[in-house]
C-alpha cells in the first residue's frame, strides 16, 4: 500500500492499495463511522433514454460516505464500502451509496480515530514486502499448487497425472506431468516456489524446473501431505524462518502455535470475551489475539482500547486461513499473557 497524502494517522489521507493483499488491509483499517472518499461512476439519466429505455453514459463524481458496512471478495479483488454520503451531489446527499474499491484507485480517509490497531494495520500495510511465495504440494498422482496471501493461501490449481495404480504405471508420462505443473504457475510475482511432498517426485520436480532457468528460486522440503495442510505444517517448521518467517500467515501461525501450547499446559494463555476483558483490565496481557470479523464490533473495539490503555500488542486474524478458524474456536478471543494468573 502507498501512502500519496497527507501525513500517517492524521485527519487526512489518501492510500493507493497495490493489491488484494491491500485490499484486506483496508477492510481492517476502515471501520464503521470512518469517513471514506473516492470517485464513483453514476449514470446520468436523460428524459428520451428513459423513454427509449437505452443504457446511458456513467460520469465520475467524487463523494464522501460514512461506512456502515464493509464487504471484502478476495475473488474478485474488489473491497465495498458502504455507506450513506455526506459530501457530493446534491442528489445523492444523506443517501446509501457503495464504493467499489479495485487496486490502483486512491482512497481517501477521513477524521478517523486512528487507535492502536488501526495504526498497526497502516504500518503493516505500508511496509509490507510480498515476498511472492508460491507452494507446489505433490506426489506422482496429484498436485496443488497454492500462493500464499496477506490473509490466507489461495488455490491457484489442482493437477492430476494420469497415473492410478499398477495397471496405469505403463502410460504414467512424468515429464508432461511436470510440463502441466510448470504451466499453472504464475507468469509474474514469484520469489520463492516451495515444492512440498512425500517420496522422490517432489526432488524430480525440482530438477526439472531447475533446468528451465526460471527467474526464482526454488526450495524442496518433505511433506507426508499433499493438500493445503501441508503449507501450514510447513509454516510451523524451522526452514520456514529462513523462507517466509516475515509473511503476515507465518506470523499468525506462531502466535497461534504459542497459543495453543499454553492452554494445553494451563500456563500463561486465556480466551474468551470475558475473561480477556477481565485480564485486560488487570494488565496481565502482553498480546490479544482477535479474528477480524470481531475486530469490527463494538465490544472488539471495547478489548482493543483496553489493550491501547494497558500496553498489551494486539493481532488481528484473518477467517479466511486455518490459525483464523482455529481461533474462532477459542470464542474469537484469546491472549498471551505476562505471567500467570488465576481466574
Amino acid at each position: 500500500m502507498r501512502l500519496v497524502e497527507g501525513k500517517k494517522f492524521s485527519d487526512f489521507v489518501v492510500v493507493v492499495p497495490d493489491d488484494d493483499n491491500d485490499l484486506w488491509y483496508l477492510s481492517n483499517i476502515i471501520v464503521r463511522g470512518d469517513s471514506v472518499g473516492s470517485v464513483v461512476f453514476r449514470r446520468e439519466e436523460r428524459k428520451e433514454d428513459m423513454i427509449r429505455a437505452k443504457e446511458t453514459d456513467r460520469k465520475p463524481v467524487h463523494i464522501i460516505i460514512v461506512t456502515e458496512k464493509l464487504e471484502f471478495m478476495s475473488f474478485t479483488d474488489k473491497l465495498k464500502v458502504l455507506g450513506v454520503v455526506t459530501e457530493g451531489p446534491e442528489d445523492l446527499m444523506n443517501e446509501h451509496q457503495s464504493i467499489n474499491i479495485a487496486p490502483g484507485d486512491r482512497i481517501e480517509i477521513r477524521d478517523k480515530r486512528w487507535d492502536q490497531a488501526s495504526r498497526h494495520m497502516l504500518n503493516e500495510s505500508l511496509e509490507r514486502v510480498d515476498r511472492g511465495t508460491v507452494f507446489v504440494a505433490l506426489d506422482d498422482e496429484s498436485s496443488s499448487i497454492f500462493q500464499l496471501r496477506t490473509y490466507g493461501i489461495n488455490v491457484i490449481a489442482k493437477l492430476y497425472s494420469g497415473k492410478s495404480g499398477k495397471m496405469f504405471e505403463s502410460k504414467f508420462d512424468e515429464k508432461g506431468y511436470f510440463e502441466e505443473i510448470a504451466g499453472a504457475l504464475p507468469r509474474t510475482g514469484i520469489n520463492t516456489l516451495v515444492i512440498l511432498g512425500p517420496g522422490m517426485t517432489r526432488n524430480r520436480l525440482r530438477e526439472y524446473l531447475s533446468g528451465r532457468n526460471l527467474p526464482f528460486s526454488i526450495e524442496s522440503f518433505p511433506s507426508d501431505r499433499t493438500d493445503e495442510g501441508s503449507v501450514y505444517a510447513f509454516l510451523q517448521s524451522d526452514e520456514a524462518e529462513r523462507i517466509v518467517s516475515q509473511s503476515r500467515l507465518a506470523i499468525e501461525q506462531k502466535l497461534l502455535e504459542s497459543f495453543l501450547k499454553e492452554v494445553s499446559r494451563s500456563g500463561s494463555a486465556a480466551y474468551g470475551f470475558d475473561t480477556v476483558k477481565d485480564l485486560l483490565s488487570r494488565s496481565a496481557v502482553d498480546k490479544v489475539l482477535i479474528t477480524e470479523d470481531e475486530f469490527r464490533t463494538d465490544r472488539g473495539r471495547e478489548i482493543l482500547d483496553l489493550a491501547e490503555q494497558t500496553g498489551a500488542e494486539p493481532f488481528i486474524f484473518s477467517t479466511r486461513d486455518d490459525p483464523g478458524i482455529v481461533l474462532g474456536k477459542f470464542g474469537r478471543f484469546a491472549a498471551l499473557l505476562r505471567y500467570r494468573v488465576n481466574y
